[in-house]
């Protein structure tokens, strides 16, 4: 694959990554960018990555930075541009919110929110509406999150998202 090539793939990325975020949203990220950057160059490093995550008020522990810092280092340059933090935050703002509808959606079955759902209901859900999920699939689900005939629906969640913040 050419340089070029790369590089309208990341800039596509990119572009991707902002039309997702509101212009509220961008500029908080931008004004936390350049704030812990300090005006100075154009990326970050990995200690500068932690304030920013501190800054934003997100978990930042040594193992989430190292993660993030990887996967915002695109370019394996050992900096991170306000771009590629852009991508990476924008990536994992929304899988926040897709986590949120996940769980508002197992609520539905759950209307005195005691985080467990009747099994056989769930099933019978899951395997014969919508785009139903397969045997196989069902008993990776139930392996996963089925004890006494209950689904733990957030050790599913939990589980589903653990790569991410």
């Amino acid at each position: 694959m050419s340089g070029k090539d790369a590089r309208a793939r990341r800039r596509l990325r990119r572009e991707e990554s902002a039309l997702q975020l509101t212009d509220d949203q961008v500029n908080e990220l931008k004004d936390a960018f350049t704030f812990i950057n300090g005006g100075e160059g154009d990326s970050l490093s990995k200690s500068q990555l932690k304030k920013i995550l501190a800054e934003l008020g997100l978990k930042a522990d040594a193992a989430t930075v190292e993660e993030m810092f990887k996967e915002a280092d695109s370019t394996k340059s050992g900096a991170v541009t306000f771009p590629m933090f852009l991508s990476m935050m924008s990536s994992r703002m929304m899988q926040v919110d897709s986590e949120d509808n996940l769980i508002g959606a197992f609520k539905i079955f759950d209307p005195e929110v005691t985080g467990y759902i009747n099994s056989d209901k769930l099933k019978e859900a899951l395997t014969t509406t919508g785009e139903p999920l397969t045997a196989a699939e069902w008993q990776e689900l139930k392996d996963l999150c089925v004890k006494g005939g209950r689904v733990d629906y957030m050790l599913f969640v939990n589980t589903l998202f653990a790569k991410k913040l």
